[in-house]
């Protein structure tokens, strides 16, 4: 299995492979050995935003506005 290592400031994004531009951008604010923590600093708010339903709309409203 290939594990990649994250270091506290390293820039990562969370992409999609049928996607060029990425989902998501953040940076990694805390590691160790085990686990790291991302400050998600931007999202493509097209991409989520276009999801509807009211379950959508409502985390839409809460977390991307």
């Amino acid at each position: 299995m290939f594990m990649r290592t994250f270091k506290t400031g390293d820039l990562i994004a969370k992409t999609l492979p049928s996607r060029k531009k990425p989902l998501q951008i953040g940076l990694v604010v805390d590691d160790d050995k085990v686990t790291f923590t991302v400050k998600w600093t931007s999202f493509d708010k097209q991409f989520f935003m276009e999801k509807e339903g009211d379950i959508f709309q409502e985390l839409n409203n809460s977390y991307l506005l």
